[in-house]
Formats: structure tokens, C-alpha cells, sequence
């Protein structure tokens, strides 16, 4: 017999954003697509300030930038030298990078969108409802996601359910290390002083999961679409948030 919370002993829930919270479709259509087509009037907004040398050269120190990229960047000049950011910028969210320098400036774009209200925040039915769930049972609640801490709060505080913010506790970003390296795991117990054994952590991505177990965390695996895993699995799959292990 499966476990619950209770017999677990957790005192603390860690959720992944894309896939488990809120629909991949909404994060790739809706917020990419944003950036995308925001990126160029962005940068030249910030043409004639530091803040865009920074960007520059925080985007030339990433190792994920192919070199025909680093080499526009760095031939060019004054209109020429802003477009080759721009594509350089345009390329780094079309492969989804996970870049730090590409998920501040995401989150920046996006907050003047969630500002003026183009974007709205958008997450599955059943999050509102856990989120209540597990704030009455005294369980913390965490994000930890490769989108900006700033993007996170925007999108939860946004969501036509109403502002959620109230009911997560604190948010991470890979600026903690990256989602698959369990040493992210254990810097984000630490950070919050719970033991890894008391805290779970919830993903669509089994990588993830296996990451944060190796941490000495729990891990669930959610999948909201498609084939559930067939055996030889030690991981525990649910379907959704209001699943009854993660409720009891």
C-alpha cells in the first residue's frame, strides 16, 4: 500500500512549473512567443545603458551560444550589433536554453506583459485547490523552476483564480544549480531548513525526480498527458495534484 503524506512524514512540497503546475502549451505558445516577439524592442530600450552591456556580455559568457552568434555580436555595430543580440537572444529561447542571462531577461519582458495585462498567469485546475490543501495541513510549499524567481511570482500571482502567491512559501530559480544535479536538491534544504527526508518533490520530469531522491528527498512523478510508466519503476506516478497520496 502506497503511502500518504501523513505516514511520510512531509513537511514540505517542492513543485516543478512547466508540465506540472501550469501546461507546457501555455509556457511554449504563450510566454516564449511573448519574448520572442518583445526581445527586439527590449534590447532597444535599453540600447544606450549599462544594463544592456551586462546583458551582452553575460550572453557571450554562456557556452550554449554557437560561435556564428558570438561572432555577429561582436562584428557589429550600432543597429547591427543590437539585431545580432536579438537573434542571438531569439535562438536561445527557440532551443529552450536554460541560461541564466535568457531566463532574466524572459522574466523581465514578461513582467511588463503581465503588467499591462497581454499575459495572464495560467495553471491546471486542481493546483488552486492543492495549494489550499496543503496550507491547511501546515505543509510548506516551494517552486523550483528554470524560469526567473520574478517570472514565477508573475505568473502565480496572475492566474484567473486569483493571486496564489499566498500560498507558496518561497521560489527558486537555477541560480540555486541546475534541475537535474541532486547538490540543487540539497542546497534548496538547506536554504530552507528542512531535512531532505521530510520534503517532496513534484515534476513531470523523471531526471528531475530521480535528482532530487538521490538528494535524499521524496519524488513524485507527475504526468499529466500521455502513457504512464510501465513497470520496473521504484518511482510514484500520479495523474494530478488532488491525487489522494498527495492529500492524505
Amino acid at each position: 500500500m502506497t503511502m500518504g503524506l501523513r505516514e511520510m512524514k512531509i513537511d514540505c512540497i517542492i513543485l516543478d512549473v512547466e508540465g506540472t503546475t501550469t501546461p507546457v502549451d501555455f509556457v511554449k505558445s504563450t510566454l516564449f512567443s511573448y519574448a520572442d516577439r518583445k526581445i527586439q524592442a527590449f534590447l532597444e530600450n535599453h540600447q544606450d545603458s549599462a544594463d544592456l552591456r551586462d546583458l551582452e556580455a553575460d550572453i557571450l559568457g554562456t557556452g550554449v551560444l554557437p560561435e556564428n552568434y558570438r561572432r555577429a555580436i561582436g562584428r557589429g555595430d550600432g543597429k547591427e550589433r543590437l539585431q545580432a543580440l536579438s537573434d542571438a537572444f531569439r535562438y536561445l529561447i527557440a532551443v529552450d536554453s536554460k541560461a541564466q542571462v535568457l531566463k532574466e531577461i524572459e522574466g523581465r519582458i514578461w513582467h511588463d506583459g503581465y503588467s499591462s495585462g497581454e499575459l495572464r498567469g495560467q495553471v491546471y485546475s486542481d493546483v488552486p485547490a492543492a495549494l489550499r490543501i496543503w496550507k491547511n495541513a501546515g505543509i510548506s510549499v516551494y517552486i523550483y523552476s528554470s524560469g526567473s524567481v520574478l517570472s514565477q511570482r508573475l505568473l502565480f500571482s496572475t492566474v484567473p483564480e486569483g493571486d496564489l502567491t499566498a500560498y507558496i512559501d518561497g521560489y527558486f530559480d537555477t541560480a540555486v544549480g541546475g534541475k537535474k544535479d541532486p547538490a540543487s536538491y540539497r542546497k534548496i534544504s538547506t536554504t530552507i531548513s528542512v531535512a531532505p527526508e521530510h520534503i517532496l518533490f513534484i515534476s513531470d520530469s523523471e531526471e528531475e525526480v530521480e535528482a532530487a531522491v538521490e538528494a535524499g528527498m521524496r519524488g513524485i512523478l507527475i504526468i499529466r498527458d500521455g502513457k504512464m510508466p510501465g513497470g520496473g519503476k521504484s518511482i510514484t506516478v500520479v495523474r494530478d495534484l488532488l491525487d489522494p497520496y498527495l492529500s492524505q
